[in-house]
This record gives C-alpha cells, structure tokens and sequence, in this order.
C-alpha cells in the first residue's frame, strides 16, 4: 500500500478577517445548486448541543483559546502517547466545529460534544491506514452521530473501507474532504457511497480551483473562512477541509434542533 498520499487538506492564507457567521449567511446567494451548504436563520438558535461529533486528523492543542472550555473526549491511535498537533491542523478543525468564541469567531457547533481522534503524525508512517482504521472504530464505539475525515489519500485502503462500512451500518453521517488535488481528482475515503464528499467553494459558492469539481461530490461547503483563533489576526483556513467542517457542524446543528424539537 502506498501510503505517501495520505494528509491533512487544508492551505492558511493571510486576509482580512470577517465574521464567520455573516459569511454562511451570504454564502451561494446568487447561485442555484442544490448541493450548496447554506446557512438558514432557523438554524440560529441551534448549538449542537446533544450531538456527539468525530473528528479525526492530526492531534489536539488542549490549550488552543477555543477549546478550553468545550467538551471533547480526546484518543491518541499514532501510538505516540500524546495529542500533540505537530501541523496544527487538527486544532484548526476542532475549533472550527466546537470553537467556544474565545477569539476570532469560534465554532459553529459549540456545545457539541467533540470526539477527537489522533490518525495523523507530523510526517507519514506505514501504519497511518490502521490509525485512521482504529479512529473510526473508535467513534462507533463512542456513539458518534457525526464523523468527520478532513483528510484523504488517491489510492484506497481496505482496512479504512472496512471500518467506514461499520460506521455506515451503525447509522453514523460521514462527512470527508473530496481533496485539493485539482478539480477532476475526488480522494479516498470522499469517493466512497454512503459518505459525503465536500468540497470547498469560495463566498459565491464557485468551487476553488484546488477543489475536486466533480459530479460525484455530494456537498459544496465554504471552504475559505477565518481561522478561528490561535493563528494570529487575518489567517485563514482555505480549502476541502474547513468545508468538511463546516458541512458537518450545519449537520449537527440540524440534528441538535430537530431532537430539541417538541
């Protein structure tokens, strides 16, 4: 198995920071595809509270300023003994999802309860597939209602396909970065049925030109959006996997209001 591939999917750029909420709000206004994510005011008063969330990528700064006070149950299956985030992209995403707004915009989904696996070490190891494999076991056994997979590689892996398949079975949404290899190339485990595949689109809604463009993706999220907190005024978080994260949030703020529902 080729294992050179696999990685976190996500480019930081410097820019001027704005709201993350104001930027959902206007979000592929003017475009019709029914695949768009888009923000509802209905959705407003939701916080994802009673929806437990998976996320699996690279380690978690517990001291990050957005979650300090969130709730994350939090494994390590790299086999290093630690959650430390040697690329930073695995804080990023967990504050994206369930930020508590301690600076920059925090999360879209701050009383979700966060599963966060560690799959990813700062550089490849032959055993990445088990780790992820190991992850999504993991999340099943948590009751996760959401999984999501900021991450992908072009070849497939059995193991990781076999552990998806349990995932499925036991009734968890899968949400996984289609990939930022170019507009034809969706990635593995997004090409999977019975997983949704994101891809990023700037605030128009067009699809960035890294993103995969093909009619097989199943979401088109935002996939440019200020990095919330922890990286310093105007860096953002660009690309497949901020879109994945916030497909799935919207995803736990549609579940969290329709259990709260009468």
């Amino acid at each position: 198995m080729n294992i050179s591939s696999f990685s976190s999917i996500a480019h930081e750029f410097v820019d001027p920071a704005c709201h993350l909420a104001a930027l959902l709000q206007s979000f592929g206004r003017q475009r019709e595809d029914s695949r768009l994510v888009r923000w509802s005011p209905r959705l407003a008063g939701g916080t994802g509270a009673g929806v437990r969330v998976a996320l699996l990528d690279s380690g978690l700064d517990r001291e990050h300023p957005g979650l300090r006070n969130a709730r994350v149950i939090a494994e390590d299956f790299t086999g290093q003994g630690s959650l430390a985030d040697g690329t930073g992209h695995g804080s990023q995403m967990a504050a994206l999802l369930v930020g508590q707004g301690l600076e920059a915009s925090g999360g879209l989904a701050p009383e979700a309860t966060l599963l966060f696996g560690k799959v990813l070490r700062a550089s490849l190891s032959a055993k990445t597939e088990d780790y992820i494999a190991r992850g999504i076991r993991w999340a099943v056994q948590q009751r996760a209602d959401i999984l999501v997979l900021p991450l992908g590689r072009s070849r497939a892996s059995r193991v990781i396909y076999q552990a998806l398949q349990r995932a499925i079975a036991a009734g968890v949404q899968i949400f996984a970065a289609a990939g930022n290899g170019g507009p034809q190339r969706i990635l593995f485990p997004a090409s999977l049925p019975g997983v949704v595949a994101v891809t990023g689109a700037n605030l128009a809604g067009e699809i960035l030109p890294e993103c995969a463009a093909v009619e097989t993706v199943d979401a088109i999220a935002l996939g440019d959006v200020p990095a919330p907190g922890g990286m310093g005024p105007g860096a953002r978080l660009v690309g497949s996997s901020p879109a994945t994260v916030l497909a799935a949030a919207i995803a736990a703020l549609e579940l969290s209001l329709y259990r709260s529902s009468p």
